[in-house]
């Protein structure tokens, strides 16, 4: 786990302090490094980067960052849990969304997402952080209360995998890979070559990993790049994503795709080629059993009268269950 924090004025001996919230104690097994990545006339940040190893899965921690002479040059306690090991088969549960609003159709869903505080094991964000802009929160006011029990925490959550634009990770029995696809796709740069390596040996570990789920902002498929008349077109650069990336999707049997961008809920069949795969789809449509399409669910997706779209709503979340006979089951 790394755990990050930074400073106006250089420390010269950070410490993290954690394992147990009675008793914290200095992390003698961190290591931490000092960088200055932003310098003006009045002022210049030093960011801190301590990497804790030997942390057991699935463990909740408490830890604080501090001086290492001076107690009252500290922060409040705060706590992460580790991720399941690799291949364990327990549920869990995974809140995923994009394009954070403050709009009305945002007010609906924050209710319900705040009701799931103690059930969902991490956040799956994928781009667009928000809209929020200088409406509800200034420069002026940030830090405090707002750094300290809202940014802080949400930012230290990805210190792993912010420095990359295309990260992976194994969570229990499921493999995630997020990849770019604001700009970087086509016939250059290294994302392809990885991405396929990547999924390559994702497929030849499905004993370990069953469940192989891609992550993107942009979408491959959204009702809103089909025309009225079903006819399929580039509007949010579709065909752009479909013709770098779905290739590689059904080569190496992708699961679940989850795609943001297009503000809206959208469920599609497995998807193929532009075309619905009926192959394991329930009557009543709410449950793919090892379909030999790509499951196509987002926070966004695609449609129109090709018939790949089920479910969209403008307003609204939904609920996805993934389980050990490899399906995924609308809920």
């Amino acid at each position: 786990m790394t755990i990050s924090w930074t400073t106006f004025t250089l420390d010269s001996d950070p410490t993290v302090w954690g394992r147990s919230k009675s008793k914290l104690q200095v992390g003698a097994d961190a290591k931490i490094e000092t960088k200055s990545y932003y310098k003006d006339d009045d002022y210049e940040l030093y960011s801190y980067h301590a990497v804790v190893s030997g942390l057991t899965a699935n463990t909740e921690y408490f830890y604080k960052v501090r001086n290492a002479d001076h107690k009252h040059f500290q922060s409040g306690v705060s706590s992460f849990t580790t991720a399941r090991a690799a291949g364990d088969d327990s549920p869990f549960t995974i809140a995923v969304y994009g394009d954070l609003g403050a709009d009305d159709n945002s007010v609906a869903t924050n209710k319900y997402v705040n009701t799931l505080v103690d059930e969902v094991d991490f956040v799956y964000h994928l781009g667009d952080v928000s809209y929020a802009d200088n409406s509800f929160l200034t420069a002026e006011n940030v830090f405090g209360f707002y750094y300290e029990q809202v940014y802080n925490k949400f930012m230290n959550s990805m210190t792993n995998v912010m420095r990359q634009m295309a990260y992976m990770t194994d969570y229990s029995n499921a493999l995630i890979n997020a990849y770019f696809t604001n700009r970087e796709y086509g016939n250059f740069g290294d994302q392809l070559a990885w991405l396929e390596a990547d999924l390559k040996a994702a497929d030849a570990n499905r004993d370990q990993v069953p469940w192989l789920i891609v992550g993107m902002h942009r979408p491959m498929y959204t009702i809103r790049s089909c025309s009225a008349d079903g006819v399929l077109n580039n509007d949010y650069e579709a065909l752009n994503v479909q013709e770098a990336f779905e290739e590689l999707f059904i080569k190496y049997n992708v699961d679940l795709v989850l795609q943001v961008h297009v503000h809206a809920y959208e469920r599609h069949y497995p998807t193929a080629n532009s075309s619905a795969v009926t192959d394991g789809v329930s009557e009543d449509g709410t449950s793919y059993t090892n379909p030999k399409g790509t499951g196509v669910r987002d926070f966004r997706v695609c449609g129109g009268s090709r018939g790949f779209v089920q479910v969209r709503e403008s307003a609204v979340a939904g609920l996805v269950g993934a389980d050990g006979q490899h399906a995924l089951r609308d809920q």
